[in-house]
């Protein structure tokens, strides 16, 4: 089954979903996607239709005119198809005519969230920050997404080898540099950013998404709490899949050498961040 398509009317709010990649934005999206007044895309500055579409000095007026066009778009990417035909992502059929929140998410080009707080714009950003040692495990771990003849250890920390295109953001010295970025807006522009702690979610979901979507104005919803019902219990090992149970998250080990992790640690207290450190992660190591 398709998804439905939304009339040629941009919704009058807008949240913009972001973290590094593996963080669970996918999960998260997914929450505001499961509600009937939410319309979801994802990275339009990615996609074939507004590829780098946008850049920091571009006027109000472009930015304007590509949240419209975005939300007005029909795009193959976008729009999830490809993910939905694999059961990657759900189906939901309770949706509005014309949502009023339009959903973005994305994994790159966090160098321009500090321009979008400019914009005459209803809009708000959710920014997710999982354990820096999860976070690179499962990129790691990840054969669609580290190169099969890259080193580990060589790039667990820069990256380089899958930053290919403007506005990439990959390991662990960009998991730095952009949660010291989302926690300095969160700071400056409380009304309009929050930081979201993956395991706090994970640990509270419904609690947790009844919080932000009603920061985003709107009600918790029966489709959103069954969708959360499933994610809690159901559970597929493919990386893009949002179906991950959280007992058997909480079980395994970190896939990672134990001096990476040790130097991850010691980096992000350094950085002020422990914060955003698991404990339960030490109970389940080797």
């Amino acid at each position: 089954m398709t998804s439905p398509r939304p009339a040629p009317t941009a919704p009058t709010r807008t949240v913009w979903i972001a973290g590094m990649p593996r963080s669970g934005t996918s999960w998260l999206a997914q929450i505001f996607a499961s509600h009937p007044e939410a319309l979801l895309k994802l990275d339009p500055l990615f996609s074939y239709s507004f590829k780098n579409a946008i850049a920091a000095e571009s006027s109000d007026d472009e930015w304007l005119a590509l949240f419209a066009a975005v939300a007005t778009t029909a795009d193959e990417y976008m729009d999830q198809d490809f993910l939905r035909r694999d059961g990657l992502v759900p189906t939901f059929d309770a949706k509005a005519a014309v949502p009023s929140l339009l959903a973005i998410k994305a994994n790159r080009h966090h160098g321009l969230l500090a321009r979008m707080l400019e914009l005459p714009l209803d809009l708000r950003l959710v920014l997710v920050v999982r354990d820096p040692r999860t976070t690179i495990a499962s990129w790691v771990n990840n054969p669609t997404e580290f190169p099969a003849d890259a080193d580990i250890a060589a790039e667990w920390r820069s990256g380089s080898c899958r930053k290919g295109a403007p506005g990439e953001y990959w390991g662990f010295d960009d998991w730095l540099a952009v949660t010291r970025q989302y926690v300095d807006l969160a700071s400056t522009h409380p009304e309009q950013v929050r930081v979201v702690r993956y395991e706090d979610l994970l640990h509270e979901p419904v609690q947790g998404a009844a919080e932000l979507l009603g920061w985003c104005g709107l009600a918790m919803h029966p489709q959103t709490e069954a969708f959360l019902t499933a994610t809690s219990t159901e559970h597929d090992d493919r990386p893009r899949s949002v179906f991950k149970a959280p007992d058997q998250l909480a079980a395994r080990p970190v896939r990672l050498d134990p001096a990476i992790q040790q130097e991850i640690v010691a980096d992000t207290i350094a950085a002020g961040l422990e914060h955003y450190l698991d404990s339960a992660l030490d109970r389940v190591q080797p």
